[in-house]
């Protein structure tokens, strides 16, 4: 059942996968974690993604226990939708109850969307929300991950230097930066990161100086 689940959700068929995990019910077969990662990616890939949270929520009633998996489709989705508060949410129960670690490009995909949130003319609930949120992240990040590769740092640094220059003063202070003698990431402070005022060939050589 499972192997045609995966089939049906790379696909979007969500409808289909919900068929089929009511005639495994029907048999007698138990539904397993797998099955309802599966309903999630396959509402995941067709849009649903209000929907999907429902299925995430209908797995932990049933006492099973989400993994990478589970939550990795919807909170990338999520952010790439601007709904960077409920992926956060969903970050927090997956890192703090479930104990999962989030893999790098989580971190790019939760970073860039709290940073884009940030940059909106009125955003909601507020700025300085957004920009508690993508320190926080940061922090994460060093703690969780021994080493980012750099073009994953390019993506994270290009998200903070052309978004979010209105919070840059906050941000930059806790920025993660390569370091250049072991290529791990640490957390530094604001002289290792060019000025908001550089033009973009300024900022480039800069960026290049620290991360290439």
């Amino acid at each position: 059942y499972n192997g045609l689940l995966k089939a049906l959700a790379s696909e979007g068929s969500s409808a289909q996968c919900e068929a089929v995990l009511t005639d495994m019910e029907a048999a007698g077969v138990s539904l397993t974690e797998a099955s309802y990662s599966a309903l999630v990616d396959a509402h995941v890939v067709s849009g649903e993604l209000s929907e999907a949270a429902g299925v995430l929520e209908r797995l932990r009633r049933e006492s099973l226990e989400p993994r990478l998996r589970t939550y990795a489709p919807l909170i990338s989705a999520l952010c790439r939708s601007r709904r960077a508060v409920e992926a956060r949410s969903l970050w927090r129960e997956m890192t703090t109850d479930y104990d999962v670690a989030p893999t790098d490009d989580m971190f790019c995909a939760m970073l860039e969307s709290l940073a884009s949130s940030a940059s909106q003319a009125d955003p909601t609930p507020s700025r300085d929300f957004y920009i508690s949120e993508f320190c926080s992240v940061l922090r994460e990040m060093e703690r969780c991950l021994d080493a980012m590769p750099a073009d994953r740092l390019r993506d994270i640094y290009d998200t903070v230097s052309t978004k979010s220059n209105d919070a840059d003063g906050r941000i930059r202070a806790e920025f993660v930066t390569l370091d250049p003698d072991d290529g791990s990431c640490s957390l530094t402070g604001v002289e290792r990161l060019p000025s908001p005022g550089l033009d973009t060939n300024e900022r480039r050589k800069v960026r290049s100086r620290l991360l290439d």
